[in-house]
């Protein structure tokens, strides 16, 4: 449902989608929040709604999708932090949240994700250096994440390049 000029909020429910595997609504007018109620859809692998309008935060409520796999919410207006929760989804891959309003420090959470390769933060206004934790994901292998200081992610990408040499 991509590049269908579809506006408004996404409705409450489409907590009711139970089934629901696949969400791309990338390229609308989409504007309002991301319902809660997105987390009983628990067959969700895919949500993409990037290039809206949507405002708020992430809701924690998304680390209750266990099947999800990638996380496309970039150029939008989303707010607040990003959920710790997020770092503990087992099939994490692709997480992508550039170009928001997100505050505060990346989560170590995400360090701990077993299957995540591709996290891209950048155009954000998150704080401190990037966690040391990353360095334990042995899936990780881009990152893209601007507004750090090259002090605090220098030890990160030390670890990073060990790992990636041996």
């Amino acid at each position: 449902m991509a590049y269908n000029q579809i506006n408004g909020p996404v409705p409450l429910e489409i907590g009711n989608l139970t089934r629901l595997k696949y969400l791309n609504l990338s390229m609308n007018s989409i504007t309002g929040r991301i319902q809660d109620s997105i987390s009983f859809c628990s067959k969700l692998e895919v949500i993409t709604l990037m290039n809206n309008s949507i405002e708020g935060g992430i809701p924690p409520s998304l680390a209750k999708l266990q099947l999800l796999q990638e996380i496309v919410l970039g150029n939008n207006n989303l707010g607040g932090r990003i959920p710790l929760g997020i770092g503990l989804l087992p099939k994490l891959q692709y997480l992508f949240l550039p170009s928001n309003n997100l505050v505060g420090s990346i989560p170590e959470s995400l360090g701990n994700s077993p299957s995540l390769a591709i996290v891209v933060l950048r155009n954000n206004s998150l704080t401190g250096g990037l966690p040391l934790m990353l360095a334990n994901c042995s899936t990780l292998y881009y990152l893209d994440s601007c507004k750090t200081s090259s002090a605090e992610t220098s030890p990160l990408l030390s670890s990073i390049a060990h790992h990636l040499l041996h």
